[in-house]
């Protein structure tokens, strides 16, 4: 099983996957911008994520690799805390 966390403050923040043993630890968004609160899919192949990378607050995706991210809002507000439901 892994954990995912946010690593570092403002432009430096970036999301990070570990065991839950507190090993293995790899950096998966590694960009410029804040990356937060990451959450995983019921079936742990995705992570939902906020981030400010394209300038405001917006909604994104990616595989649990750190691959494939994807924006997923459009919005003129700020997107925080995604969660999935099943």
């Amino acid at each position: 099983e892994f954990i995912t966390f946010t690593r570092g403050l403002f432009a430096d923040a970036d999301i990070y996957v570990m065991n839950i043993g507190g090993t293995g630890l790899r950096n998966l968004t590694n960009r410029a911008g804040e990356d937060y609160d990451p959450a995983w899919s019921l079936d742990g192949s995705w992570i939902v994520f906020s981030s400010d990378r394209d300038g405001n607050r917006e909604l994104y995706s990616m595989d649990a690799d750190g691959s494939t991210v994807r924006r997923l809002t459009i919005s003129d507000g700020e997107e925080f805390a995604p969660r999935w439901r099943p």
